[in-house]
C-alpha cells in the first residue's frame, strides 16, 4: 500500500468533515463527494477510503444515522417513496428495512396525510374525492392497497 501525505490526509478529512457539517450524507454520498473532488490526487482512492474508516471509527459518519434522518424527514410519505430515497443515498437494503420499519404503520402515516389532504376538497362528489385522495397517496409513495383503503375509509 503506497505510503499517504500526511497533508493530503489530512486536507480529505478535514473536507469530508466540512460536507458532513452542511448535511448527513451516507457512506457512498461522501465518498462520491470525495473522490470527485480529490480524482486529481494520487493515490486518491485509498486516501479516500481512509478517511470514511477514520470517520466511522470517530462515529462522525454512520449510514444508519443518516437513513434514520431521510426516513424522519420524509414520515409524510410512504414506505415505497422512503425506500428509493434511501437507495438514492446508497443506504444498502437491510439499514433501509430497519430504518423503515420503526416509523410504524403505512397505514396510519396514510390516513394522517390523506386527513390533511381531505380538508382542502370541498365542493366535489364522494367519488371525486375518493379518487383525489387515492392519487394523492399514491404520488407519496404509499402502497396501492393503502390508498384504496384510507380514501374509502375518510370519504
Amino acid at each position: 500500500m503506497p505510503v499517504m501525505s500526511p497533508k493530503k490526509e489530512q486536507a480529505v478529512f478535514q473536507q469530508g468533515m466540512r460536507l458532513l457539517a452542511k448535511r448527513s450524507m451516507s457512506i457512498h454520498e461522501l465518498t462520491q463527494k470525495l473522490l470527485t473532488t480529490y480524482h486529481r490526487e494520487r493515490d486518491c482512492d485509498e486516501i479516500v477510503d481512509h478517511t470514511i474508516k477514520r470517520l466511522q471509527q470517530l462515529h462522525i459518519l454512520s449510514d444508519y444515522r443518516t437513513a434514520e434522518s431521510i426516513a424522519y424527514r420524509h414520515a409524510n410519505k410512504g414506505d415505497r417513496f422512503i425506500r428509493q430515497k434511501l437507495k438514492a443515498a446508497g443506504v444498502d437494503a437491510i439499514c433501509a428495512s430497519q430504518v423503515v420499519a420503526k416509523l410504524g404503520d403505512e397505514r396510519v402515516r396514510a390516513k394522517e396525510a390523506a386527513l390533511k389532504k381531505r380538508a382542502t376538497l370541498k365542493n366535489e362528489s364522494r367519488q371525486q374525492k375518493q379518487e383525489q385522495l387515492i392519487r394523492f397517496l399514491f404520488a407519496r409513495g404509499f402502497e396501492t392497497d393503502i390508498c384504496h383503503h384510507v380514501a374509502e375509509q375518510l370519504t
